[in-house]
């Protein structure tokens, strides 16, 4: 059988059929398991957010009002926070 298969399907069929396949998967999860153990957490973890969406119902109003109402204001708020202000 093992004759039929390519390079790929005989270093699989090797790996499954040695006898350290098992305590290798033992040590790796075992591994996996201490790396949660011991991994530093925080509660609130500061995020940044690079973009985000607003949305807002202003039914009947033009473009140029929902720019100089919404946009505009947010806009100059986002530049002052940048800059520290």
């Amino acid at each position: 059988m093992n004759n039929e298969l390519n390079i790929a399907g005989r270093l699989a069929r090797t790996f499954i059929d040695h006898p350290l396949t098992f305590i290798l998967s033992l040590f790796i999860l075992a591994l996996g398991f201490l790396s949660l153990e011991f991994m530093p957490r925080e509660e609130n973890p500061q995020i940044k957010v690079s973009g985000g969406a607003v949305i807002v119902a202003l039914p009947g109003a033009r473009p140029s009002e929902i720019n100089k109402v919404i946009i505009e204001p947010l806009e100059k708020k986002d530049k002052r926070d940048k800059r520290g202000g």
